[in-house]
């Protein structure tokens, strides 16, 4: 028998595991052991000095969690949580960062890591609870310029090669939907578009290759394309054409142009809206997005080519407003 070690056979280990139990020691009875390790260190070497961790098995992990949790492990009292937090703040006052290292074995650990559909759930529901009282971290901070070259190449690269089903675009277009705008909200979007169309390369972008329209393969007739210079010489840039639009039975209907929040613009040719059964059709069309909480506004094309000026002041004035 080696000097100093008492070899414990398994029986007697799970016997003092079942001792030991949910046993709750002093603060004096934890102090006292505490110091006691502290002097049998000094004279004497750790087991783990100089070796790494061992690596746990995911069965080995799963286990002492499940273990963990039935002895109460992580059901912390709110004085035990508010202790741990206050002994953080002391060891971290300026908070605590990872290094790059430490970050790059973390994002290696979680790479290619896939969530059941209750542990996404289940982090969307701390998350909600967690902002009904905690200010987001970026709430009110101002990126620098390059802070924001770096965020938009990091998302176009996320999103390169993909799209958004159209569920979800009309999720999307539903949260905007009827949305009214602040004064200051509405000053800062059109600083930022005006910003966009200032830039030269962009625009002869946009008109040489006609990307608008590019994307859904339809060719703009000659009112459309009218229409659409006198939006963008009004300031007007935050404009969808061709807008798909869902139907209740899973067909879709295709709007002219879309101006954010609600607002449908059409432009109607006097030949083809003026054969038989197209106006109860086109009515029909408007009922159902008025329905929908959509604004219409229809203009014929001896409109357009008469009182362009004024179908831009009539666009200008009901963009922002809220249906009902």
């Amino acid at each position: 028998m080696t000097s100093g070690v008492y070899p414990r056979t398994e029986e007697t280990k799970q016997r003092l595991r079942k001792i030991n139990l949910g046993r709750k020691r002093s603060k004096e009875y934890k102090q006292k052991m505490s110091e006691c390790k502290k002097e049998y260190y000094k004279t004497h070497k750790h087991p783990m000095k100089g070796k790494k961790g061992r690596k746990l098995s995911k069965e080995s992990i799963r286990k002492r969690t499940e273990t963990r949790r039935a002895r109460g492990n992580y059901n912390r009292s709110e004085e035990a949580k508010a202790k741990q937090k206050a002994t953080r703040q002391k060891n971290y006052p300026n908070g605590f960062k990872h290094s790059e290292e430490t970050k790059q074995k973390l994002s290696r650990a979680h790479t290619g890591k896939k969530h059941s559909e209750a542990h996404k759930q289940k982090n969307r529901d701390a998350r909600l609870k967690y902002f009904e009282t905690h200010d987001g971290p970026h709430k009110g901070k101002k990126f620098s310029e390059e802070t924001r070259q770096k965020i938009s190449k990091n998302n176009a690269r996320y999103f390169l090669g993909k799209k958004h089903s159209e569920e979800t675009l009309q999720k999307m277009r539903n949260v905007k939907l009827g949305k009214k705008y602040s004064e200051e909200s509405k000053k800062k979007m059109r600083v930022s578009n005006k910003k966009t169309w200032q830039n030269k390369e962009y625009r002869e972008r946009m008109f040489s290759t006609n990307s608008f329209f590019d994307r859904c393969k339809i060719k703009p007739t000659s009112i459309e394309l009218l229409v659409l210079a006198e939006l963008l010489h009004k300031g007007i840039y935050n404009i969808i054409p061709e807008f798909k639009i869902m139907n209740g039975d899973g067909s879709y209907y295709i709007a002219d142009f879309f101006v954010f929040p609600n607002l449908i613009i059409e432009a109607d040719g006097d030949y083809w809206h003026n054969r038989e059964g197209e106006k109860e059709a086109d009515q029909t069309r408007d009922d159902y997005l008025t329905s929908q909480n959509y604004k219409v506004l229809r203009f014929t094309e001896t409109h357009i080519h008469t009182n362009l000026k004024q179908i831009g002041d009539t666009i200008e004035q009901h963009i922002g407003e809220k249906t009902i």
